[in-house]
């Protein structure tokens, strides 16, 4: 640690401390479809914070909950259950509410970076000092999390040190957070053609009206019919037919063995993978491997949960050499034309929301579908391959970007996390980090 830099605790640096309310007094029939919105240990992800699935309550509920209130730039920790997550509230709103089992600090204006303090305890400094505290008899807990986060340590830098490192590691979240909304509209122009060609049939509704269809060159065009026809689904394009997954795919197709397995395997477990994305992955010896880590998953491959299928853990597989859980349904395109036409198919809302029905009707401590549910899942197909080839060549641009964003950002957070510890302990110095990162961006 650099001499100057000085230790603190948390009530020393903080303006105030805050606590989720007691469970009792906070209940998910309170919530409604808009208000003051409700941070949950959920929220507690992503580069700096995830505001994805926001649930809220009203404004009277959140007065009566006013010692539970963040406001933007607080930090807030998880003090039940995956202890060590951190976020740092956005601005997005003025006011939120924190959820039971979570707790949050204000850092005093002019003495501690809101930004610098977040990432402190993002940093294995900050982990440490956070797991210091756990209790890991029964669920995972901060013992009197108020209090033991007012005596959490944090050494400081000089505010102006802060803010600079606070400002480098920022740069590279702020990539990271760039690519997720890029790929997230990405993936969202990708779902749209294929849930217009394929579940809506807007060209052929629209070539039926005599008209062409927006969009598309004549030669594209020219694939689809102008006619439907009825069927048990509803009206389909005429010559179409009603079909499953396993019409263009294999499911577990391959998997190791007790004879055959190689001695280390790269691991992709349910945990780790969210809304088509396999945020990490394990290297382990075989004999270290858990016993659910046998498939094989291929360049090409889709996965899909069956366990608890409605978390979203399912993705697209870009590289080789992965092994997965047993927890998953890895389909393999029986040509490379329905690559993502099947990863689409199988990923859609309706198609996730259907397997999580499934599997909560079949009950169970781990609500599941079984692998060829997922495998059943219906489709629509074109009587002409050409126009799936056609939908492959169009989209599998949209697919490489994607995927190349993803490996930016897995090198960009391997960065982030290499200089973040070397930079709060002041082994390295701002102006070298600078250049660091001015490279990689």
């Amino acid at each position: 640690m650099a001499s100057e830099w000085t230790t603190y605790k948390v009530e020393e640096i903080a303006e105030k401390t805050i606590s989720g309310p007691f469970g009792s007094n906070i209940k998910s029939a309170e919530y409604v479809k808009s208000g003051i919105p409700v941070i949950r240990g959920f929220n507690l992800s992503g580069p700096r914070f995830n505001e994805r699935n926001y649930v809220f309550v009203t404004e009277t509920k959140a007065e009566s909950l006013s010692s539970s209130i963040g406001l933007p730039n607080d930090i807030v920790f998880v003090a039940r259950g995956t202890v060590g997550l951190v976020g740092l509230v956005p601005d997005t709103y003025e006011q939120y509410v924190l959820s039971p089992n979570l707790v949050g600090l204000r850092p005093k204006p002019g003495i501690a970076d809101p930004y610098y303090i977040f990432y402190y305890f993002r940093s294995h400094y900050g982990q440490n000092e956070i797991h210091s505290y756990v209790s890991t008899t029964g669920v995972p807990k901060i013992a009197r999390a108020l209090e033991s986060l007012r005596n959490f340590r944090v050494f400081l830098p000089p505010l102006s040190e802060q803010r600079a490192i606070a400002c480098i590691i920022g740069a590279l979240d702020d990539k990271i957070e760039l690519n997720r909304r890029m790929n997230e509209t990405l993936e969202a122009m990708a779902r749209a053609i294929f849930k217009s060609w394929f579940v809506d049939f807007d060209p052929v509704r629209a070539k039926a009206e005599g008209q062409q269809p927006p969009g598309l060159a004549p030669h594209i065009a020219d694939l689809f019919p102008n006619t439907f026809e009825e069927s048990e689904l509803g009206e389909i394009p005429k010559g179409w037919k009603i079909s499953i997954l396993s019409d263009i795919s294999e499911t577990n197709a391959k998997n190791w063995t007790a004879r055959s397995h190689p001695e280390e395997i790269e691991y992709v477990d349910l945990s780790n993978t969210k809304w088509g994305v396999i945020e990490s992955t394990a290297i382990l010896a075989w004999k270290e491997a858990p016993s659910r880590a046998r498939r094989i998953a291929r360049v090409g491959d889709t996965i899909v949960a069956t366990t608890r299928p409605g978390n979203g853990s399912y993705a697209f597989i870009s590289r080789g050499g992965l092994t997965v859980s047993t927890g998953f349904a890895v389909l393999t395109p029986i040509k490379r034309i329905y690559q993502n036409f099947l990863y689409l198919a199988a990923t859609s809302s309706e198609n996730i929301n259907r397997l999580a029905n499934l599997a909560d009707g079949h009950g169970g401590a781990y609500p599941a579908v079984r692998p060829n549910e997922v495998s059943e899942t219906v489709i629509v197909l074109p009587n002409d391959e050409g126009i799936v080839e056609v939908f492959e060549t169009i989209t599998s641009p949209i697919r490489d970007r994607i995927e190349f964003n993803k490996k930016e950002t897995s090198t960009l957070a391997a960065l982030r996390d290499t200089l973040l510890p070397r930079l709060i302990s002041g082994e390295l110095r701002v102006p070298d980090a600078e250049r660091i990162v001015g490279r990689a961006l």
